[in-house]
């Protein structure tokens, strides 16, 4: 059976980790470690697409950040929102 995305993310983020513990240069254990957040992230995303269809996908394309520097999910979809395009 074919990998989902998450699992192919997974892979993708422990192959930054493992190369991150052998590395001896700290600029590319840093650029390492960064990356495996990134796809730490993309894990979360395509979860939550998978979860929730759709809904996930409007819900991860409205963050705003907090000032803890987090991100918090805009759940309301667009069309929602009163405005209009006009």
């Amino acid at each position: 059976m074919p990998m989902n995305a998450a699992e192919e993310y997974r892979l993708v983020a422990w192959d930054c980790l493992k190369m991150a513990e052998v590395t001896s240069d700290p600029e590319t254990l840093d650029s390492l470690l960064n990356l495996a957040q990134h796809w730490a992230r993309m894990i979360e995303q395509a979860e939550r697409s998978d979860r929730y269809g759709e809904s996930g996908k409007i819900a991860v394309r409205h963050r705003v950040p907090t000032l803890a520097g987090q991100s918090r999910a805009d759940l309301a979809p667009e069309s929602t929102s009163g405005l209009s395009d006009s």
